[in-house]
């Protein structure tokens, strides 16, 4: 008898904690503010009017969050965050600000000349060359409309309309 109760107690116990296992404790109807979040709340809406707000006020801050949260929640259920553009832009866009808010220490001025001195080889641009062509013929004084163009060009002075077209 002794080892029937055992043995029941032993499988009613394994069915429970699969239950506990299986089911979250969560209840999906239930919304949980949590006190940092309201203060957070309150401190943007103080810093958006400039005084604390009234108890009312207050009331409306968290009504309006409970209503953010169950439009949110249904919107999940619908599927609405799948392939919005929108949706990925905001998602993108809060990562960066996180990004941003635990780049805590910039570096100094001294800091990057330090790293590009060390890293200046990653930022040599090997220099490239243009070629252009002037042509000149034979008729109009060809020879010293191209010193002249020669001589702008060596002193970056601008040289068009020095030379003639060339059809080629």
């Amino acid at each position: 008898m002794k080892t029937k109760i055992f043995l029941f107690f032993i499988i009613g116990l394994f069915v429970y904690l699969i239950d506990i296992g299986l089911n979250t404790t969560e209840n999906p109807k239930e919304i949980y503010i949590s006190d940092q979040e309201v203060l957070s709340l309150i401190t943007a809406w103080q810093s958006q009017v400039g005084r604390k707000p009234t108890d009312d006020e207050t009331s409306r801050i968290i009504n309006n969050l409970i209503d953010e949260e169950i439009l949110y929640r249904e919107a999940l259920l619908l599927g609405l965050d799948q392939e919005d553009r929108i949706i990925k832009r905001r998602l993108a866009q809060k990562i960066s600000f996180l990004k941003q808010e635990t780049l805590t220490n910039k570096p100094s001025n001294e800091d990057l000349i330090t790293y590009y001195d060390i890293n200046k080889d990653k930022y040599f641009v090997k220099p490239s060359y243009s070629f252009t062509h002037f042509f000149f013929s034979a008729e109009n004084d060809s020879k010293n409309r191209s010193q002249v163009a020669f001589s702008k060009l060596v002193n970056n002075l601008d040289k068009r309309g020095l030379e003639d077209v060339f059809f080629g």
